[in-house]
């Protein structure tokens, strides 16, 4: 199913308040990184969730802010929505080469991927969505 986002949709979709949120911070190569987890407003709603969870990954120089409206509009619709500040960016740390990181595609692809690995379930299905920078991680 093929979500289209457009100001009537989001006018006519359940406010997705702050409790539903899950904010944390996790390690990835010794550094700390941020990253925010959204569930569905109601498992009434969607019983039988089968959808996969959505990785949201944004651009050079955004955060997880970037993906705000996104967010609502895909958990609205029963999604459980995971949206990471990559290291370098955000609310993540920002280490440099005098740390020992040196930023890159492959490096942020490790990233998502080890987050995807400790905080989603394996049975679970996973569609990555980027942004500029965030669709070539």
């Amino acid at each position: 199913k093929t979500i289209f986002a457009s100001s009537s949709f989001f006018q006519s979709q359940p406010n997705i308040e702050a409790e539903n949120a899950n904010a944390r911070r996790w390690k990835f190569q010794g550094h700390d990184c941020y990253a925010e987890t959204y569930r569905p407003p109601s498992t009434a709603l969607f019983p039988k969730n089968d959808k996969p969870e959505v990785v949201l990954i944004h651009g050079f120089g955004c955060s997880t802010a970037y993906w705000r409206e996104t967010q609502k509009a895909l958990t609205s619709a029963g999604y459980t929505v995971h949206a990471l500040d990559l290291l370098g960016q955000g609310k993540s740390a920002k280490p440099g080469r005098a740390d020992g990181v040196e930023y890159s595609i492959s490096l942020w692809a490790k990233m998502v991927e080890e987050y995807t690995q400790q905080f989603i379930p394996r049975q679970s299905k996973v569609v990555l969505m980027g942004n500029s920078l965030g669709s070539v991680v």
